[in-house]
C-alpha cells in the first residue's frame, strides 16, 4: 500500500511545521489503516494527507489561530473533546466530503470497509 509522506503534508497545511518526525509517522500510519486503498484509489494520498492533518489537529498539534473580534479574542487552542469526530475540524471536513465522493464512486465503502 502506498504512504505519503510528512512532506505531501505540510503542502496542504504548513500549521504542522514543528511536529516531530516520530510523531509524524505515528499519524501517518494511523491514518493509513483506516482507510482501504482498494476503495479509495488515486484519492487515497489525497485522502490520507486531509485526515492526518484532521488527527493532528483534533489531538492539540498544529498552530492555534487567532481573530480579534474588537474587545475579545478567540482561539482554537483546546481540542475538542472527541477526537476522532470530523466535523471538529476543517480537514476533517475536508475528508468527509472527499469521503463521499469516493463512497459514491465504490458503492459506499470507505471507512474501514464499512458503509460511510
Amino acid at each position: 500500500m502506498a504512504a505519503i509522506t510528512k512532506t505531501e503534508c505540510l503542502a496542504i497545511s504548513t500549521e504542522f511545521t514543528a511536529v516531530d518526525d516520530g510523531t509524524w509517522t505515528t499519524f501517518l500510519a494511523m491514518s493509513l489503516s483506516r482507510m482501504n486503498s482498494a476503495v479509495w484509489g488515486t484519492k487515497l494520498n489525497m485522502g490520507q494527507a486531509i485526515l492526518t492533518c484532521h488527527l493532528l489537529k483534533s489531538l492539540g498539534f498544529g498552530v492555534a489561530a487567532y481573530a480579534n473580534t474588537g474587545k475579545m479574542s478567540s482561539g482554537n487552542t483546546t481540542p475538542q473533546t472527541d477526537s476522532q469526530d470530523l466535523d471538529s475540524t476543517v480537514y476533517g471536513r475536508t475528508f468527509k466530503a472527499l469521503r463521499d465522493e469516493v463512497s459514491v464512486a465504490s458503492g459506499g465503502l470507505v471507512w474501514d470497509g464499512v458503509s460511510a
